[in-house]
C-alpha cells in the first residue's frame, strides 16, 4: 500500500444520500412553514387554524436548533428507512426541545404490529447520575 493511500471506502449510497438530502430539505423547508395542520371536517376549521398558528410560533421561536435536528431525522430516514424525532419539554430551561433518536434506542410495544394499536413506545437513553440524585423515585443509585 502506498503511504498516501487511505483505507476509507465511501459507498455509492453515501454520495446519493448527501446529494438527495439538501434537495429534500430545500423542498420541505420553504420559508417559515414546516408543518401544516389540516382540519378533518368542517367543524374543525377554526381549531386547525389555531393549532397551525401555535405550531408555527413554537417552531419559529421556541425550539432551539430545530432545523439541525430535523435535518438529522431526515438523514436517518434516508439511511435506515425510518427516522424518529422526539419533542420534549425541558424543565430546566423551560422550553421545548426536539432531537433525533437513534433507531436502536427506540422500541415499539411488544407483540403489536401497527402503531395505532400500541399504547406507547419505549425510548432508552442514558442520564447522568448527578441528575438522578436527590429525586425520590431513584433510591438505589449507589
Amino acid at each position: 500500500m502506498h503511504n498516501w493511500q487511505t483505507n476509507v471506502f465511501l459507498s455509492y449510497v453515501f454520495g446519493m444520500i448527501e446529494t438527495i438530502l439538501p434537495r429534500i430539505v430545500s423542498y420541505l423547508w420553504q420559508g417559515d412553514k414546516l408543518i401544516g395542520v389540516h382540519p378533518r371536517g368542517r367543524e374543525d376549521v377554526d381549531q386547525a387554524h389555531v393549532v397551525d398558528t401555535l405550531l408555527s410560533w413554537q417552531i419559529d421561536t421556541q425550539i432551539p436548533n430545530l432545523f439541525l435536528a430535523w435535518v438529522e431525522v431526515l438523514k436517518t430516514c434516508l439511511i435506515q428507512g425510518t427516522g424518529i424525532g422526539k419533542l420534549v419539554w425541558n424543565v430546566q430551561s423551560d422550553e421545548p426541545n426536539f432531537f433525533n433518536i437513534d433507531i436502536f434506542d427506540f422500541y415499539p410495544e411488544p407483540f403489536k404490529k401497527y402503531i395505532s394499536d400500541m399504547e406507547g413506545v419505549f425510548h432508552a437513553y442514558d442520564m447522568p447520575v448527578d441528575l438522578l440524585q436527590g429525586r425520590p423515585n431513584y433510591i438505589n443509585i449507589d
